[in-house]
């Protein structure tokens, strides 16, 4: 449907006016929520809120990312270290030193 605009003033745009069949948007939603003119104090608290809130949490959370990886590296590294004492208690032995016996011994003692 074509748009049909009357010059202000005249009697059809008066009778547009009064019967609400305009269909240009005075303002969007958006418009009147960032709209800086007209101030609100509900508005402006609750930004404030969500800004705040959004601000520790983000606070809070670089906390516990650090807390948590010194924790894991830790523990991390005493594992490796485990791995490697187990590790060189294993290869104490080459095992180009077992002869034929020994082998023979150490198959029975294992079943």
């Amino acid at each position: 449907m074509p748009k049909v605009s009357f010059p202000a003033g005249t009697a059809r745009s008066a009778l547009i006016e009064e019967t609400g069949l305009n269909t240009t948007p005075k303002s969007s939603k958006l418009n009147r929520l960032f709209n800086l003119k007209s101030r609100s104090i509900s508005r402006e608290l609750t930004i404030s809120l969500i800004l705040i809130v959004i601000f520790f949490e983000g606070i809070l959370l670089a906390l516990v990312y650090q807390h948590q990886s010194r924790i894991l590296l830790e523990q991390l590294d005493a594992q490796a270290d485990r791995y490697a004492e187990n590790l060189s208690q294993v290869l104490i032995v080459p095992i180009w030193d077992f002869s034929n016996c020994s082998r023979a011994a150490e198959a029975l003692s294992v079943t």
